[in-house]
């Protein structure tokens, strides 16, 4: 299986659509970069009394209850209510601590943290949901695509290369979204200078910028540094990325047509996306975002902050990766149980 294992990672690794994509990427993100940087950044100290003096977050809760497409009563509202709470209590630890008062680049002048988290961020995970489905169908369907599908379909073997093909796949689509990763972040860093800015809470009043209707600072709900932020992010992004290889591998399991496949799932994020702003009560509310991975990309940059009504305490975006990710597992258990059918006629 070593052997095989090679032979179809040099398949993925020698793709030349798979290079193509690598450098269109790259060059892609580099170029939409590049006006949002900034000749030089003079940093400033925040005065967290100007920003978080006066902020009620019932008052927030009540705004947000009243405009969000998400209608809960009962105990959803009660526990949603209990969260911003929660949120106040942070509100006053910021004040009492002086976290505010951390000096970084100003945001509404700079926006480097939705630059970095918000908009490079979508733009990744894009990118890399593409890779990984790419490598994917690539391996999975290549001998369909060769006409000797049946010869696999007839032997325990092509089931066990099957497995090795999954497996193959996903490692080295991770692979091309870690050199697109690395490529783009990189760049980001050498354009803006955070040396020393790594330690920053997000929470920093100076760091904020408007969020919507919103013009308050991050509030997080837990102290958070600019570089815990970014590894978390990273591990959220790779719970969302194993969630599409995982549906990926699914839709082909069914489908067995590589194009069928790409088509559907993408299709399938579009109705997805559509579904975020409509408007439900209670258990649909809470079941549409938290088990809908669209809800996480629209959100990103501003995870682990204060933002969406629903999603309002600690840990929320890890809950959604779980919740995805059952689905996404039931889904490949229902896929291998036909594709063992398939096999035996």
């Amino acid at each position: 299986m070593k052997r095989i294992a090679k032979i179809e990672a040099l398949k993925i690794i020698k793709s030349p659509v798979m290079w193509t994509l690598l450098i269109s990427f790259l060059a892609f993100n580099i170029l939409t970069m590049g006006s949002d940087f900034r000749d030089d950044y003079v940093m400033e100290t925040g005065e967290s009394g100007d920003a978080y003096d006066g902020l009620d977050m019932e008052q927030v809760f009540e705004t947000k209850k009243a405009v969000s497409p998400a209608h809960l009563t009962g105990s959803y509202e009660q526990f949603v209510h209990r969260n911003y709470e929660k949120l106040q209590a942070r509100v006053e630890e910021i004040r009492r601590t002086g976290e505010g008062n951390a000096p970084f680049y100003p945001g509404e002048k700079y926006h480097v943290f939705s630059n970095l988290f918000g908009s490079t961020g979508k733009k990744l995970l894009l990118e890399s949901a593409a890779f990984l489905m790419l490598s994917l169908l690539l391996l999975m369907d290549y001998e369909r695509m060769r006409k000797t599908r049946e010869i696999v379909l007839i032997s325990l073997t092509g089931k066990r290369v099957m497995r090795t093909k999954i497996c193959v796949g996903a490692l080295t689509g991770l692979l091309f979204c870690a050199v697109l990763m690395a490529g783009t972040y990189l760049f980001f860093f050498w354009k803006v200078p955070l040396a020393g800015l790594w330690d920053v809470p997000v929470s920093s009043a100076v760091l904020s910028e408007t969020m919507g209707m919103a013009s308050f600072p991050f509030v997080t709900f837990f102290r958070i540094s600019l570089g815990q932020y970014f590894l978390l992010s990273l591990a959220v992004m790779f719970g969302m990325l194993l969630s599409v290889a995982g549906l990926c591998v699914a839709l082909q399991l069914f489908i067995q047509n590589c194009y069928l496949s790409f088509l559907t799932q993408s299709l399938l994020y579009v109705g997805l996306l559509a579904v975020t702003g409509m408007r439900a009560a209670n258990f649909i509310a809470v079941a549409k975002t938290f088990l809908n991975p669209v809800t996480l990309w629209v959100n990103c940059g501003l995870w682990f902050i204060e933002n969406d009504f629903v999603m309002s305490f600690a840990g929320s975006e890890f809950l959604s990766v779980i919740g995805t990710g059952i689905v996404v597992v039931l889904l490949i258990v229902a896929g291998s149980i036909r594709y063992r059918r398939m096999e035996v006629r």
